[in-house]
């Protein structure tokens, strides 16, 4: 832990170092030509490399890896479509074309997964048709109030229809729900057979129990056993994550899971160090700030958390912003048996760190509290949003029905409970720190690389969940005078006691919401303060030569 510390303070002092001693430009030269809207948008996402030399492993482990990276491409084939339907034809024709304007749309087409601009509120780039709420989830003109009367009119058909593993297709006048095992057969079968393969190249038996399961579970549309087998797995030098898991794509009714892939190498190390974190699961969940009658003191009592070294990933996890870290699985019947597992993505945190939130810092964080904003505390932080994920409420009744957090927000669901587990993670740090998890002295610093790491996010636009959730807390704390604007230097300024005491407003607030399902709170909030602001706007503007998140390159998994 200390030599990270110590290599990311010395990087982010030369960050500043070169930022203060970077020349002026007198003007555009000869050679600079003005960049094109689209090169503008590519240049946002900095090529990075992401991965471990291939010969750091055994021969059966490259065979392993190489099976995994099988099943990971064909399920990367059924998240294109279920963004778009139409994005494989797209995709055909720029590849086709020998236009130079159409070979620079491919690339933003490739970062993006599809024609529409993931940091501009999904803004079609190619085409004029807007991007579906619904992806390729529902029949493209089928409203929420239909998919609802449809279920009022035939209850039998409520759970095949909210289930997170189908596709709704219309069939004549009637409505069906499809199973992914069936919509997506095409490219399930070849991905069941490649994890089947997969498992013939491990001794780890663990590991071989989940990759039949999950095998067997893209044949059956069954996903529970598979889950179940998957928050099991300890100790395989070789991790991986791979099925239908987030709801993001699905902005219509937050119900349908993507498909996505991690494959990665653990770092036993770090795990180890961090371990300390999940032993306090149970005293988190005690300590929220919210009603005792909401607090649910079992629902995270197995948490294991893992550290990992991204080597390949695919999916709904590719797309535009890059995840740092996830907390899985989403089934609520497995977390409340078993609870959930963390993967933190170390070297992916790391490069997030050092190209996009420092270069941040340094713009937009006052001179005084640049010393503040370090990678541990941010990647500390970035755990504890991920072991919030497994706090506060998960089933609920609303009225007289018992449901789940997110079926009753619906489609606000997704950034009020990332703000929950950003201000939650908030929160545990000032526990963890009176608990002497770690010195007392640097919690300032969590709050501080919090902030810089806000204006890291909101960047990622305001359609998209993690966007959406630091622009509530950007607006919120500079409410409550947390964070305060110096007008003669342009960058802004903690108020440390202020932070402690806006956070955990906030999280009640947001806890509150999710305890009671109450849906018109959750937009009543978002729509006041999960906006942007003419003065975060302005101050963005700034970071405008920043990219906005890394575009990892995988050449060694690939060779």
């Amino acid at each position: 832990m200390r030599k990270v510390l110590y290599i990311t303070v010395i990087t982010l002092a030369c960050l500043l170092a070169s930022a203060c001693s970077k020349p002026k430009s007198s003007g555009t030269t000869e050679e600079e030509k003005p960049k094109s809207p689209l090169e503008q948008e590519i240049d946002k996402f900095s090529p990075t490399e992401i991965g471990t030399p291939m010969l750091a492993f055994t021969p059966q482990e490259r065979a392993l890896i190489s099976q995994l990276v099988a099943a990971a491409d064909q399920i990367d084939q059924i998240y294109w479509r279920q963004v778009y339907p139409r994005n494989p034809k797209i995709q055909q024709r720029l590849q086709s074309s020998k236009d130079p304007n159409d070979l620079l749309t491919l690339r933003l087409f490739n970062l993006m997964y599809g024609p529409f601009d993931r940091l501009q509120e999904n803004r079609p780039f190619y085409g004029q048709e807007a991007k579906p709420l619904g992806g390729g989830f529902y029949p493209p003109d089928m409203t929420k109030d239909e998919f609802q009367k449809w279920i009022q009119d035939h209850p039998k058909d409520k759970t095949d229809f909210e289930s997170p593993y189908t596709v709704i297709q219309r069939q004549g006048k009637n409505l069906v729900a499809i199973p992914y095992s069936t919509a997506y057969k095409q490219w399930l079968e070849p991905a069941a057979q490649d994890l089947e393969a997969a498992a013939q190249q491990t001794s780890d038996k663990a590991l071989q129990k989940f990759l039949r399961s999950r095998a067997k579970a893209f044949l059956t549309n069954d996903y529970y056993q598979s889950d179940l087998d998957w928050v099991d797995l300890s100790g395989n030098k070789i991790d991986v994550t791979i099925g239908p898991y987030e709801v993001y794509e699905d902005g219509l009714l937050n119900l349908k899971a993507s498909f996505e892939a991690f494959i990665g190498v653990r770092d036993e190390e770090s795990s180890k160090a961090l371990d300390v974190y999940t032993s306090y699961i149970d005293n988190l969940e005690n300590n929220l700030p919210e009603d005792d009658k909401y607090k649910n003191p079992h629902r995270g009592t197995l948490s294991p958390l893992v550290v990992v070294n991204e080597l390949y990933d695919a999916g709904e996890a590719r797309p535009g912003v890059q995840t740092a870290a996830f907390t899985l699985p989403n089934d609520e019947r497995v977390r409340a048996k078993k609870g959930t597992k963390k993967i933190m993505l170390k070297n992916v945190t790391q490069a997030k760190f050092n190209k996009t939130l420092a270069p941040a810092a340094i713009r937009l964080i006052v001179d005084d509290q640049l010393q503040n904003v370090k990678f541990d505390p941010f990647f500390n932080h970035i755990l504890l949003h991920e072991l919030s994920h497994a706090l506060g409420p998960g089933f609920i009744t609303v009225g007289k029905e018992k449901t789940t957090v997110n079926r009753a927000l619906k489609e606000q669901y997704t950034a009020i409970e990332e703000a929950k587990a950003d201000v939650v993670g908030l929160y545990d740090a000032e526990f963890l720190a009176q608990k002497k998890v770690f010195d007392p002295a640097h919690l300032a610093d969590y709050y501080i690389s919090n902030v810089a790491s806000i204006f890291r996010s909101v960047r990622f636009g305001a359609d998209d969940a993690h966007g959406k959730a630091n622009l509530l807390q950007f607006n919120f704390f500079m409410k409550e005078g947390a964070l305060s604007y110096d007008e003669t230097k342009q960058k802004f300024r903690t108020d440390v006691p202020k932070m402690k005491e806006a956070t955990r407003k906030l999280a009640n607030i947001l806890l509150t919401i999710e305890a009671q399902g109450d849906y018109a709170a959750a937009k009543a909030l978002m729509d006041e303060q999960g906006k942007m602001t003419p003065r975060l706007q302005s101050a963005l503007r700034r970071l405008n030569d920043v990219p906005v998140d890394i575009a990892p390159q995988f050449t060694s998994v690939k060779k």
